[in-house]
């Protein structure tokens, strides 16, 4: 396929730098990292808006679009040291979550297979299922350890009466086997939810969360690198899931439910050794 572009508004790269099509096998083996943009919003259960994420992310900063963001604490421009490029956004039409989900796949399997890294724009937290699944394809059915930071645990079972939604990814891939639940951790856990018999589930599945409560105990480092350390054990590469909803409502409001809104992410894993 050629760079779909963006599917809602100007057609941008991520902070200018490189386009991409996915289907240029010599391009993308030159690729180390590559921006994904999933802009679905069709597993809510409430508040949607999610599908514009991507291109408000692309959009929404004000310095010069040059393909450059030097770190002064770090010296260095990580845009400048890797091969960073976008390819756009996967077409993902709400209305049909299954094929849209299948598009997303497709597309971070290819990206992964060529050795290069998805970061993924979302989208509402759906987009983790066809994410890990993609990379788990690539890199090793079940050996793909996953850090999920969420207020929500999203391993409910089934809501209004389908499987593919925000509160499902979870559940999902540790059902199919792409992922190990042994290996799921989650960190940022609040709020009125999951219900007692999902955390039983949880339990038998022996994922490891860190519920607000201990981290404000133990400390957020202390959390961290236990989290880290449990998800490289046994594993070829770490998948890393971000919800807007893990920050405190004060600081992002603008999501789809209060407490911990399930209604934008972003997805990114990194496999080690470094490929």
């Amino acid at each position: 396929m050629t760079r779909y572009g963006a599917q809602f508004g100007p057609n941008i790269t991520f902070l200018g730098i490189p386009a991409i099509d996915v289907d240029d096998a010599k391009a993308l083996a030159a690729a180390d990292v590559v921006i994904v943009g999933a802009p679905f919003d069709g597993g809510t259960s409430f508040r949607a808006g999610a599908r514009f994420g991507p291109s408000a992310i692309r959009g929404t900063d004000y310095l010069p679009h040059d393909g450059s963001r030097p770190s002064l604490a770090m010296r260095t421009d990580g845009l400048k040291e890797l091969n960073v490029v976008d390819m756009g956004d996967v077409e993902m039409f709400s209305g049909d979550a299954k094929t849209a989900c299948e598009s997303l796949e497709k597309v971070i399997e290819k990206i992964s297979n060529a050795n290069a890294i998805p970061i993924v724009l979302g989208g509402d937290h759906t987009i983790t299922w066809p994410d890990v699944t993609g990379v788990a394809k690539a890199r090793g059915w079940g050996k793909v350890g996953v850090i999920h930071f969420d207020a929500h645990a999203d391993t409910g079972d089934i809501t209004f009466g389908s499987l593919i939604g925000h509160g499902h990814p979870m559940r999902q891939l540790i059902e199919s086997g792409a992922c190990r639940g042994d290996r799921f951790i989650q960190i940022g856990l609040r709020g009125y939810w999951p219900e007692a018999e999902t955390l039983k589930w949880m339990s038998d599945q022996k994922m490891r969360s860190y519920e607000m409560t201990e981290i404000t105990a133990r400390g957020f480092e202390i959390c961290l690198d236990e989290a880290i350390k449990l998800a490289m054990t046994d594993c070829d590469a770490i998948f890393l899931s971000v919800d807007v909803d893990v920050v405190d409502p004060g600081s992002a409001p603008g999501t789809g439910t209060t407490c911990a809104t399930r209604n934008g992410c972003g997805d990114w894993f990194a496999p080690f050794p470094p490929c």
